[in-house]
């Protein structure tokens, strides 16, 4: 990895690594966090109206690889939660905005779409590198790292154009991870479940060097806190340089 970008990558880890410490308090204090919106959305498809507009990748290549892997292991032995279908995996580049009716949400995106569009012709494609697994109370996921500064630069430049458009971002969190969400809870879990749990996380490592590339980007909107492709409307996708 370049040493001018290594600090960035640092900061990433570091994060991880908090947010995994914090994750894994919570899951052995409390236990795990049953998601009773995505248990009724599942029971009565069209139940969840949070919706929201998201720029979003789809994992490829090695990262996809390494979620299935991953999925395919923990299903074996807590084969009760929700995985994610392949193809509703997603990174979340840049929130535009959440929780919003579906009529919000579907103004925002109608002024966002073409400013999206024209912007990210002009970006390159994003490197990143699948890195440690996540973990908190509500579900798992899989981290990377930049290791250049192309992330940084497309939620940067995409964010600035969305301002300068009239179109503020209302995100949740900072963007300051590149994670993709690959597990819910639907079930709670036993002492001893969630000690082999705790066990896997601290111990799962990429089994080889995972880099990848976000080589197009899409504009979702709708009901897509999970991601599901059933409940969002997506524009795109739109090619990045390569």
């Amino acid at each position: 990895m370049n040493d001018v970008f290594e600090e960035q990558a640092k900061d990433f880890i570091t994060r991880a690594q908090e947010r995994l410490a914090t994750g894994l308090a919570g899951l052995a204090a409390e236990g795990v966090r049953v998601d009773e919106v995505l248990t009724k959305e599942l029971a009565e498809p069209g139940s969840d109206e949070r919706m929201g507009v998201n720029v979003i990748a789809r994992p490829t290549g090695k990262a996809l690889k390494v979620i299935e892997a991953l999925q395919q292991s923990l299903r074996s032995s807590f084969p009760n939660q929700y995985y994610y279908p392949l193809p509703d995996l997603h990174l979340t580049v840049v929130e535009l905005c959440h929780s919003k009716t579906i009529d919000e949400a579907e103004r925002i995106a109608q002024v966002a779409e073409a400013t999206i569009k024209k912007t990210v012709e002009n970006l390159s494609s994003i490197h990143l590198r699948a890195w440690s697994m996540g973990a908190d109370r509500g579900g798992l996921a899989l981290n990377s790292i930049p290791v250049d500064t192309t992330l940084r630069q497309a939620r940067s430049t995409i964010a600035q154009s969305l301002t300068a458009g009239c179109v503020p971002g209302e995100p949740r969190y900072a963007a300051d991870s590149a994670h993709i969400t690959f597990m819910r809870f639907l079930q709670p879990m036993e002492k001893e479940e969630l000690t082999f749990l705790h066990k896997i996380i601290q111990t799962w490592t990429v089994e080889s060097q995972a880099d990848w590339e976000i080589n197009e980007v899409a504009l979702t909107f709708g009901a897509n806190w999970y991601g599901m492709r059933r409940r969002v409307t997506e524009r795109g996708p739109w090619q990045l340089k390569q």
